[in-house]
Parts: structure tokens; sequence; C-alpha cells
């Protein structure tokens, strides 16, 4: 949202799982004036179709596809190249999805080898998630060990 209201020349692409997520930021939106954000109330991966979605505290807003949860929430899952068609473009990508940054990657394949691409991702240096983007030819340029986000990109 931050990015957005600083520059209202980008266009930012925001996805949520949980419908209260979306609904606040929409609010925010427009309390802040904010016209160049589109959201998207469904998660991203690797195939399209519903998922169950879970949490173990009734109030947490931070549903996961992995944790067989109490409370459980059905969700459209897309592939990010299904929703977004650029070509030779910049793009930043912050992936926050509950340890699923694997599955929204390989569903954003053609939106990471078309473009220039900066990726951050929360996850471990060591993870298949880093193996996966070192294979597509993207270099780590930091690691936060305190936030435990990486920063990965193909271009210089």
């Amino acid at each position: 949202m931050q990015i957005g209201h600083k520059n209202p020349e980008i266009k930012v692409f925001a996805f949520d799982v949980f419908e209260k997520n979306i609904e606040r930021l929409k609010r925010m939106a427009k309390i802040n004036s904010i016209n160049n954000i589109k959201l998207f109330n469904n998660a991203i991966g690797n195939e399209k179709g519903v998922k169950i979605f879970s949490v173990n505290e009734k109030y947490s807003p931070n549903f996961s596809k992995d944790l067989n949860g109490k409370y459980q929430i059905k969700v459209y899952q897309n592939k990010l190249d299904n929703l977004l068609n650029f070509l030779n473009k910049k793009i930043v990508i912050k992936i926050d999805v509950e340890r699923s940054e694997l599955e929204a990657l390989k569903g954003a394949e053609n939106l990471l080898r078309k473009n220039k691409c900066l990726i951050i991702l929360e996850t471990n240096k060591n993870s298949p998630t880093i193996k996966y983007l070192l294979n597509m030819q993207y270099k780590v340029i930091q690691i936060n060990l305190l936030t435990s986000d990486v920063m990965l990109t193909n271009y210089n």
C-alpha cells in the first residue's frame, strides 16, 4: 500500500486469501486516495482451482495451505501467469505466502523469465525456492537475517 501511495505512477497488484484483508486494503486505498492498486481475493500458486486454507487461531489473518488447522476457508487459487501478462517490464514482486513461495513462483514462470524482476520473499537462503530461482539465472543480492527476507534479481 505504501509503495502505491508514494509512487502513483506505478501499478500495484495485491493478492490475499483472507477477504477481511482485502476489504481493509480497499478502505485504506479509498481513505488515502490510492488509485493505482488492483486487489485480488484469491491465492496464487502453480495451478488453478479451489484450495483449503486454515489457521489454528480463530482471528488469525495468516491462513496457510499446509497447516491442517482448526479454522478453514475455501479459496480460489490461480497462477500469476494467468493473471498478469507483462513483457520486458521492470517488476518488483514481494511474496509472503506462508511457506508456499515455491508454488507461487512456479505459477509465475513466464512472468519471471520475460521481465526484469526484483523478488523479495521470506525464506531461508538454502530453501528450494532459492534454488529454483538460482536455476532460472536469478542472483541473491541481499539477505536480511533479522527478517528472513531474501532479495533476488535477474538483472543488474
